[in-house]
């Protein structure tokens, strides 16, 4: 155990008892939360601690220390050398989630090592798919911003011309990968994704060239796969019937940036209409729950979809900051994510493990995949930022004395 492990353990060992006894409801006595509305703005839930046990927890059944250095695609540890070059992206966003909330520099070295891990593995940072690589790329311009380590620029520059070779021009649109047999595929998720990769890589350099490119992939998008009814993404020009958590979040994303670089409406507009699709639909919103959108095949397509409601909720939280966003359109926004948030941590206080849904704690001996587990991390985090920036707007709060 390197000196680093270690340290963070022995804050861990500190903290245990804190942590796994310290996240009460602090309400009235009756075993319930206090009601929304009417209270004083103070949290009824210690998010900052359930956020830091949902950390300790990914840290502790699903990181592979020294001298692997990655994380294991399930907490059962039974495929020893697999892991999702994608989901390691999402992964580096979360611990940079914590770094933000701590400032604690253990955050900041596990990324930098779970970067290197991943140029060792790859024999560089690019990979077959171009959604993958955006996700890569977009972690490494974040780690950049925080740490201004010239590392994860040079990667984010790779990855990004790397990605531009599957842009096909403006009629033909953005490839999914590099696989023959799938050259054909047109989705969502390479194009949202693609779009806001390039305009956060042109809030990064200033490069008006990356600007143009993502606003030409996003209006391919506009064109081709979006829904201008319900003001939100289906899946791909051959699955216009399904409408994924994963999708909205990058569109959101992606017309916030282009939002932020104009400043047209036009971007503003698309970015609200699909958040408020995404707090009223019964497509995956029905009873106020994102729905497990892996519960297929004994669950096992969570290995990648467990991953899609923590993208979501990431970037409905990078729009609900933004300062044209009305306030009460804010607070709907946070109350819908709190809201989850509170059923997943009353369902999980014993664990905090987290299964493909959200209104339930798994199984007993349920496998957990990696990105199932990050979701629901993102998610106590999301909260945390909204119990210290906004907790007026917060349902679940303390009643006065």
């Amino acid at each position: 155990m390197d000196n680093r492990t270690f340290r963070f353990f022995a804050l861990s060992a500190a903290l245990c008892g804190l942590l796994l006894g310290g996240c009460s409801d602090d309400n009235d006595g009756d075993g319930e939360p206090n009601p929304p509305g009417g209270g004083t703005g103070v949290p009824a839930y210690e998010w900052d601690l359930i956020a830091a046990n949902a950390q300790l927890v990914l840290e502790t059944q699903f990181w592979r220390g020294e001298p692997d250095n990655y994380y294991w695609v399930d907490n059962t540890h039974q495929n020893a050398t697999f892991y999702h070059y994608w989901q390691t992206a999402h992964a580096m966003e979360t611990l940079m989630d914590a770094y933000e909330r701590t400032g604690d520099s253990f955050y900041r070295e596990r990324v930098r090592v779970v970067l290197a891990r991943i140029e060792q593995s790859n024999r560089g940072y690019v990979n077959e798919y171009y959604d993958d690589m955006a996700w890569m790329g977009m972690a490494c311009l974040r780690a950049h911003g925080l740490f201004g380590e010239a590392e994860y620029l040079r990667a984010a520059e790779i990855l990004l011309e790397d990605v531009k070779g599957g842009w096909l021009g403006n009629d033909e649109g953005m490839l999914w990968c590099k696989i023959p047999s799938e050259a054909e595929n047109r989705n969502a998720c390479t194009h949202w994704t693609v779009s806001c990769f390039a305009s956060k890589m042109y809030s990064e350099t200033g490069r008006y060239a990356d600007l143009e490119f993502a606003n030409a992939v996003y209006q391919y998008a506009l064109a081709h796969l979006y829904d201008p009814s319900t003001g939100a993404t289906f899946d791909g020009l051959d699955a216009t019937n399904v409408y994924l958590t994963y999708n909205q979040g990058v569109l959101i994303g992606s017309a916030l940036m282009l939002y932020r670089h104009t400043g047209s409406n036009d971007y503003y507009n698309v970015a609200q209409k699909c958040a408020d699709y995404c707090i009223n639909n019964d497509r995956f919103a029905s009873g106020g729950i994102w729905r497990n959108e892996g519960a297929g095949n004994d669950g096992a397509l969570n290995q990648n979809n467990g991953i899609f409601k923590g993208i979501l909720v990431h970037y409905m939280t990078e729009f609900l900051h933004e300062e044209k966003v009305p306030e009460n359109r804010r607070m709907a926004y946070i109350r819908f994510i709190e809201n989850m948030a509170v059923t997943l941590y009353k369902a999980t206080a014993d664990t905090f493990l987290y299964g493909g849904g959200w209104d339930a704690a798994p199984e007993p001996g349920e496998r957990i995949w990696l990105g199932c587990q990050l979701s629901g991390v993102i998610l106590m985090e999301a909260v945390a930022v909204y119990a210290d920036r906004y907790p007026d707007l917060l349902a679940y709060v303390k009643t006065a004395e």
